[in-house]
């Protein structure tokens, strides 16, 4: 399918037309998705509208010119199905925290405590100790000889508050 093209409604702002790229909206080079066929695209974005399993994202970007860019369903969305996935771009214990697993963030069992060897904070077990989240902070605590104190895994500890802002 060729591009269509863009035009001006009221205030000079800029519509843009459903044959548009689902994600950036450009109508140069577009196509129609040959899965599902309700999601246009243009080449460098035609590979984003494909999920990991091969399924066609169900949501296409669309702008007003009072609102900006938006999200709206391409097709009907099963109830409970996921439709988008972010990572977070920093995880970790909230300021005021009681004691808790800095790799998988559960609160520390008193009764099951173990305490990582290198910087002393409460983890898990051994394979929390050395997960991914809590390696590196691990190695700039240990470095500069940090040692957690942690006495009452029951009450709010201080010593979490920088955690997070160190990650």
């Amino acid at each position: 399918m060729g591009s269509m093209s863009q035009h001006t409604g009221l205030r000079g702002c800029q519509m843009i037309n459903n044959h548009s790229c689902f994600l950036c909206l450009s109508t140069e080079d577009i196509h129609q998705c040959d899965k599902c066929g309700k999601v246009f695209s243009c080449k460098q974005h035609l590979k984003t509208h494909i999920s990991g399993n091969g399924t066609c994202y169900p949501y296409r970007v669309q702008y007003d010119c009072e609102m900006g860019r938006y999200l709206v369903a391409a097709r009907n969305i099963k109830q409970g199905e996921i439709i988008l996935h972010e990572d977070p771009l920093v995880l970790g214990p909230y300021t005021r925290s009681k004691p808790q697993c800095l790799n998988c963030f559960k609160l520390i069992n008193p009764k099951h405590r173990f305490d990582c060897p290198g910087c002393e904070f409460p983890v898990c077990d051994e394979a929390c100790a050395n997960g991914r989240y809590h390696q590196d902070e691990c190695e700039v605590l240990k470095s500069v000889g940090f040692k957690a104190s942690i006495e009452d895994v029951d009450e709010f500890d201080q010593q979490y508050s920088a955690v997070t802002v160190l990650r």
